[in-house]
């Protein structure tokens, strides 16, 4: 672990002192294309919103409304006490799939609660090395239950076949 721990350090330190992580926009609007760094406008390729949602006008308009009508927070855990939003806008996406949806507040919470629902005994979990640690930690979890958890170097096909052969 020791080594991993330090191959990610220095993977990280190389690639802020070459200027490619940890950069601050200076931009005072997004535009969803580029972003303007140190002085320079750039085109974004780090972003992943592949459907440009956070810019869309009908979208920003409607979460204008919600936040007049709801604040800017649901102070309550669902379990407790739930958003009409919630409601609306599962029924919206059951219907586009034709199945129950349950909407999660955010991605940590979602994995925590969907990956022990759907990893069964006998599952494995694979991991690129550079998944979110979201996915990591119930992962890891899981694996305290016998479940086989293997992390794969990024992107690393040659690994991934390794593994899947196992």
């Amino acid at each position: 672990m020791k080594k991993t721990n330090q191959l990610i350090h220095d993977v990280i330190s190389t690639a802020k002192k070459h200027g490619v992580i940890h950069l601050d926009s200076e931009n005072e609007r997004y535009d969803g294309k580029t972003l303007t760094v140190n002085g320079k406008d750039l085109v974004n390729f780090g972003s992943y919103s592949y459907l440009g949602l956070e810019i869309d006008e009908r979208l920003k308009i409607a979460a204008k409304e919600a936040i007049d009508k709801y604040g800017i927070q649901h102070p309550s855990t669902r379990a407790y006490f739930s958003s009409p939003l919630y409601k609306e806008l599962e029924g919206h996406f059951e219907k586009m799939f034709h199945a129950p949806v349950v909407l999660s507040t955010c991605l940590t919470t979602g994995h925590d609660g969907i990956l022990p629902v759907v990893i069964e005994e006998g599952d494995a979990i694979i991991l690129d090395q550079q998944v979110h640690a979201s996915v990591q930690r119930p992962a890891r979890a899981l694996q305290l239950d016998g479940i086989t958890v293997e992390i794969v170097r990024h992107n690393s096909m040659s690994d991934l076949k390794k593994n899947s052969k196992n």
